[in-house]
């Protein structure tokens, strides 16, 4: 009899760094180093090859591993490759890779598709333009509140730099303006309105329900609605405003009449029956 051993995931932050991480970390610095001389033309200047081992590394190791490969990589590759080791490799990839690596696995851990896209976004700011990690964050968080304004204040020192903060700026890491105004163009759409998919189906769901009971069981949806708003003064007045629009007359409180007749008592009952059968629906279609 055999006994397949299956080999463990990748270690994560936290988890003792055993010889297979050391492995890999040595693979992928050797791999950063050799091909940190080898550059792809792209609009606005050249995509080096290294960068894609550096992002790889970052999405597959604990930070201190993405630090490896990305800071040191960079920096023995610029010691064998150009006249002087700029140390500025090894703080900039270095704090790239681990800013990646992090925010991947810390940050909205319930939705993998915006931590990973936080993730290259934070990276990318990092060494494109030159920011600081802080600043950086400052950036994201401000997309991620869909502060707009905040965001589009940003955009000349994304562009031309500027020099309080340390900041370079595209311009002068030998990107063409247009080049970075398009960029920034495609950051600031994110930060006007930007849903995952997950999310806009979730609300796309309550969004037919609750117009399904509007449309069908007008009375009884105004006044759950109502009911769910009682402590908001404003939010009553609209929706009494919207009450009259529909026809619908609004009575005030009668002790005397407050009673549910047999009409209301079929119609609540069938529109139970309708909430049912929509709820059945979704859990059929929507997984």
């Amino acid at each position: 009899m055999t006994h397949e051993t299956i080999s463990p995931p990748l270690p994560a932050a936290g988890i003792r760094h055993n010889t297979r991480w050391l492995t890999i970390c040595g693979l992928m610095i050797a791999m950063n180093i050799g091909l940190s001389s080898f550059g792809l033309p792209v609009p606005g200047g050249h995509l080096y090859l290294n960068d894609i081992i550096i992002v790889t590394a970052a999405l597959i190791l604990d930070p201190a591993g993405a630090f490896l490969v990305g800071g040191v990589g960079a920096f023995l590759g610029d010691f064998f490759f150009y006249p002087l080791p700029m140390f500025v490799s090894l703080a900039s990839h270095g704090l790239q890779a681990m800013a990646i690596s992090y925010i991947y696995r810390h940050c909205f851990r319930s939705r993998p598709f915006l931590s990973l896209w936080t993730a290259l976004l934070t990276g990318t700011l990092i060494m494109v333009v030159g920011y600081s990690l802080g600043r950086a964050d400052v950036v994201r968080r401000a997309m991620s509140k869909k502060k707009a304004k905040d965001v589009e204040r940003e955009r000349e020192a994304f562009l031309h730099g500027d020099a309080a903060r340390n900041i370079r700026g595209c311009v002068a890491n030998g990107i063409p303006e247009a080049t970075a105004q398009t960029i920034y163009d495609e950051i600031y759409d994110f930060a006007n309105y930007a849903f995952n998919k997950a999310h806009a189906v979730s609300y796309a769901v309550v969004a037919y329900q609750t117009a399904y009971f509007k449309c069908h069981y007008t009375k009884e949806y105004v006044a759950a609605l109502l009911t769910s708003v009682l402590d908001n003064s404003d939010k009553v007045a609209g929706y009494i405003g919207e009450c009259r629009d529909c026809g619908i007359a609004l009575l005030p409180p009668d002790v005397n009449r407050a009673a549910i007749s047999s009409s209301e008592s079929v119609s609540f009952n069938a529109m139970i029956a309708s909430m049912r059968s929509v709820i059945a629906a979704r859990s059929k279609y929507v997984s």
